[in-house]
């Protein structure tokens, strides 16, 4: 049977042209449509909140992002630098039992190297900034009170968050998958099991757990973090960060926006890369006759394989600078000349740097481009930028003190405040002799919830350039009963990077700030205290120390003898 020829005719050819033509869109919007970094995920624009699994595929492109494209990780690096600085001065407070608490647990040597020592605190923002998430796992021994404080490395194992009936907003467990990371020594590797657990979450009372149970006696059980043979109970809590417009328990990584930006910046820096480094290969071009284009070649072919027999010309490129041989005869095709646009270029990148500065929250001159780096952008475009940081510190800071009080209540709730004070004086802790002051330190030791203990975590002061601005206003304030000593110590100090800020503090204050002076020469004791300390900082850091402003004399029209002022 012999096939018919069929003649194909104009319309034809037209129809077949037009099915081509919308082939090739259907591609390329299939292509586009497959290109994840120039699309958002479907639910983080929709009415819903965020789903576990768009949320696992965010963290994933942050983590891409971050060990791929160099901007994005300077971001990161940058807000590391900013928001710790030195390192964050050991956590204060007037109270010499719940201070003894507080350095038991930041002094402890395993949270040190997992909650409060400089490198544990790398890893917590690292986390904060690169998934918007940093779960903490209190593992609390409850005969003692001590607790030991770990980050887990991947918030993406808490499966579910448990909240009250009827108030989704107050969180009493964390659903976590936690592995058990054992290593047999006869075997000679590390066997890992998962088990699913729901971890108790700091915010919620025990009356709020037993509730939430039908059987209360199941807290006691390893399905609820309890170990019965250590008697240690694992609580949780999870600092979630940058949740988005429509709100959630859950954080996300805070430059998801800049995923595309990065990734084209990279794109376009390289092609501009590849055609400047094409251009620099071939130099110069000599044109030869036929048959002197053949001897030349194959003396080129000879050398070549007299240096390594497997050697082709296949696998050979050219050197930097190289000269171009051609046949003058053969020629038939001009070469295409890639010229390269720098201006092009470089308005591009320009413009791919403003949408990263946008999502980064940071300048272009941050990313090293220095066209901005002016004294305009000095005066006026750093402090949105250093309120980003300082935004990043205040979230950070409410987060580890929230941890610590936890801790410190446990601690004290398990040692009782008496038990408490007689270590603190064991140790040498400043605490008076007055039996008035004793029970009121004892009765502000432990109070009705954790929350109300006065802790506070002083930040590293990120704008040296008002130091002298700064410490003018501490002193005014102190000076009119605003602030307590040891405080506005701290904040001096810590202003200045200090780094043994707190035993300069208690040296001279004391752990407790002696604010209700009976005499009237507290003030002037005060402001000669702040002067010493202020020489001392000027002599040994080199730092401008303004002269604390004078006390204004009481009895005047300036309400300086209103108690209730």
């Amino acid at each position: 049977m012999s096939k018919r020829k069929v003649p194909l005719v104009v319309a034809d050819s037209e129809k077949f042209t037009e099915a081509l033509e919308s082939l090739k869109d259907n591609i390329a919007l299939a292509l586009s449509s497959d290109d994840r970094g120039w699309n958002g995920l479907s639910d983080l624009f929709s009415g819903e909140i965020v789903s576990a699994s768009t949320r696992e595929e965010e963290i994933k492109r942050s983590v891409y992002s971050y060990e791929t494209f160099p901007a994005y990780k300077h971001a990161i690096e940058l807000d590391k630098a900013f928001v710790l600085g030195s390192g964050v001065q050991k956590p204060q407070s007037n109270n010499p039992v719940v201070q003894y608490c507080i350095d038991d647990i930041w002094d402890d040597n395993e949270n040190e190297e997992t909650f409060s020592g400089y490198n544990a605190m790398t890893r917590q923002i690292d986390l904060m900034q690169g998934t918007g998430e940093t779960f903490y796992l209190i593992y609390v021994n409850e005969d003692t009170g001590k607790s030991i404080i770990r980050i887990a490395q991947d918030s993406t194992k808490i499966k579910n968050i448990i909240t009250a009936p009827g108030d989704r907003d107050k969180i009493l467990f964390y659903e976590y998958e936690l592995t058990l990371h054992k290593y047999d020594f006869k075997a000679h590797r590390y066997v890992d099991t998962n088990k699913t657990i729901f971890v108790p979450c700091i915010t919620a009372s025990d009356e709020d757990l037993a509730s939430a149970l039908e059987d209360g006696k199941a807290l006691k059980t390893m399905d609820y973090g309890y170990n019965r043979k250590t008697s240690t109970r694992l609580y949780g809590y999870l600092g979630a960060y940058y949740r988005g417009i429509k709100g959630g328990l859950r954080g996300l990584p805070p430059y998801r926006t800049t995923y595309k930006w990065v990734e084209a910046l990279k794109q376009i820096v390289a092609a501009a890369a590849t055609i400047a480094k094409a251009k620099s290969k071939i130099a110069w071009k000599i044109s030869l006759q036929e048959g002197a284009g053949k001897t030349a070649m194959t003396g080129i072919k000879k050398s070549i394989q007299a240096l390594e027999t497997d050697l082709t010309l296949a696998n050979v490129s050219a050197a930097d600078a190289s000269t171009m041989i051609e046949n003058k005869k053969k020629g038939t095709y001009e070469a295409v000349d890639n010229k390269l646009n720098q201006q092009g270029y470089r308005d591009t990148q320009t413009m791919i740097m403003q949408q990263l500065a946008s999502g980064f929250d940071k300048s272009e001159h941050y990313f090293g481009n220095p066209e901005n780096a002016n004294l305009a952008t000095a005066t006026s475009m750093e402090l949105p930028v250093l309120k980003s940081f300082e935004n990043i510190q205040n979230l950070f800071a409410a987060t580890v003190t929230k941890v610590l009080k936890f801790a410190v209540w446990k601690r004290l709730n398990a040692l009782t405040p008496k038990v408490a004070l007689k270590y603190a004086i064991d140790r040498g802790y400043d605490v008076p002799t007055d039996p008035i002051k004793i029970n009121a330190i004892l009765k502000a030791a432990l109070p009705e919830h954790w929350n109300l203990s006065t802790i506070k975590i002083y930040m590293p002061e990120m704008v040296g350039k008002d130091l002298n601005i700064f410490v003018t206003a501490v002193v005014t304030a102190l000076q009119n009963a605003l602030i307590p000593e040891k405080t506005a110590a701290m904040l001096i100090l810590s202003a200045l990077n200090v780094t043994n800020a707190n035993d300069i503090a208690a040296e001279m204050f004391g752990d407790l700030g002696d604010d209700d002076s009976d005499s009237g020469s507290g003030d002037n004791a005060t402001t000669q205290k702040l002067e010493f300390m202020l020489a001392e900082l000027k002599k040994t850091l080199g730092q401008t120390a303004p002269q604390p402003a004078t006390l204004p004399a009481k009895g005047n029209n300036d309400k300086g003898d209103d108690t209730n002022g």
